[in-house]
């Protein structure tokens, strides 16, 4: 103790002294040096170490009771550090749990791309983190259970650094998502049948709709009734571009979705699509700019359906009733270029992505919005099977929005 209160630590050695003489003395040497810091460093590493086993302890448990697999790798080797309840379960299914510390081949552990296509170990969301350093947000992955059970997974990495930026291990999470793989099939398969079910007695509803409207035409129905007649016929060509938008969605997610490819005039489509425009928005002042011939190898019809698409969607949003649309080649791209562009609403540039996702409507724009938000994942992903993108921009709220299509220029023109 010492005489402030507190304590000092001493390392002592004692040692037994002699002397040749008969009769001499005996003595001890008696070496003293101070260790209060050592101990007290000592002490403090100790201490920290409960505390971080502590601190383990809690993480593990916390992480345990997590519905969503976690496991934690070591950078850049891949060994398992620490594996939640979660990912145990759905990993090991009952092996021993080590057998994940070497990452190996991802087909060892049943690991696919979602398309059900093999993974590269290099493609794994782990060894993008403790590698490259990837974060990866959102990828769905398919896991194929030893007894060939399969599950859906959306898997989230990050690598994880310690507090000098030092790169020291990967953390994943992922969550299986089979249960709604499997509502979202039941979901477009409904759809499809719905679909199916809709289209005969409605286009016998527009057919004798269209008949009517064209006796009213020669005065066979009082004028008052002209006008729901008329009414029948623009609600039945409504709802069916409702049902075709429907079943586009169920044959792109069933893989049946198909395009017809053909010479075509992409100039000349435009042209003929802003007149049909026009006649559709007589209030709206539509712009065009097209050269002479552009030559495309596409379906004409889709190519229409995506154009009719961009123009009702700026029709609904246009606040001066201002559409410009502009079609350009690239040769040195070896692209067409489409854009359409209106003095509408606009959005949030963060949401040009999200726009194009299925029954997607941006909360600023709900109000106004009509349809079930199907029409740009559509158009999108006709674009997508001819080879080419469609895109969107806008400055932000107010400010209008710009939608871009691209595809490939035909090898030879006329």
């Amino acid at each position: 103790p010492s005489p402030e209160g507190g304590q000092r630590y001493f390392h002592v050695h004692m040692l037994p002294l002699d002397h040749d003489s008969i009769g001499s003395e005996r003595g001890v040497a008696v070496i003293m040096w101070e260790t209060t810091q050592e101990v007290i460093a000592r002490q403090k590493a100790e201490e920290m170490a409960r505390h971080a086993e502590a601190q383990r302890a809690w993480l593990k448990a916390v992480i345990d009771q997590m519905p969503e697999g976690v496991y934690i790798a070591s950078a850049p080797e891949g060994e398992l550090l620490m594996m939640n309840r979660a990912a145990g379960e759905i990993f090991t299914q009952g092996d021993d749990v080590q057998r994940l510390a070497d990452v190996g081949d991802p087909k060892v552990y049943g690991i696919y791309k979602e398309d059900g296509s093999e993974m590269a170990l290099e493609g794994l969301p782990l060894m993008r983190a403790i590698q490259k350093e990837e974060t990866t947000v959102g990828e769905e992955q398919l896991y194929i259970r030893p007894n060939g059970a399969r599950s859906n997974l959306l898997v989230n990495a990050a690598p994880l650094y310690d507090n000098t930026g030092k790169l020291i291990a990967g953390v994943v999470v992922f969550q299986d998502i089979t249960h709604l793989k499997e509502i979202e099939r039941m979901k477009d398969e409904f759809m499809s049948i719905a679909s199916h079910e809709l289209r005969t007695p409605l286009t016998n509803v527009k057919a004798t709709a269209q008949l009517m409207a064209r006796r009213a035409e020669q005065g066979e129905y009082p004028q008052r009734e002209v006008t729901s007649i008329k009414a029948i016929v623009q609600q039945s060509e409504r709802m069916t571009r409702l049902i075709n938008e429907l079943l586009d969605v169920s044959r792109l997610q069933t893989g049946s979705f198909t395009v017809h490819l053909t010479h075509l005039d992409l100039g000349r489509l435009c042209r003929e699509v802003v007149e049909q425009c026009r006649l559709a928005y007589p209030q709206l002042t539509l712009k065009l700019s097209v050269g002479g011939p552009v030559w495309v190898n596409a379906d004409a019809d889709r190519i229409e359906q995506v154009l009719s698409n961009l123009l009702d969607n700026a029709a609904k949003y246009a606040t001066q009733g201002q559409i410009d649309v502009r079609l350009t080649t690239h040769p040195g791209e070896g692209v067409a270029r489409i854009e359409v562009q209106d003095d509408g609403e606009g959005f949030d540039p963060a949401h040009s992505e999200r726009i194009f996702d299925r029954f997607s409507k941006l909360d600023s724009i709900n109000h106004h919005s009509k349809g079930m938000g199907l029409g740009l994942f559509i158009s999108r992903q006709i674009m997508e099977a001819h080879g080419g993108t469609l895109t969107a921009y806008s400055p932000g709220a107010g400010q209008g929005a710009t939608f871009t299509v691209t595809m490939p220029l035909a090898e030879t023109n006329g």
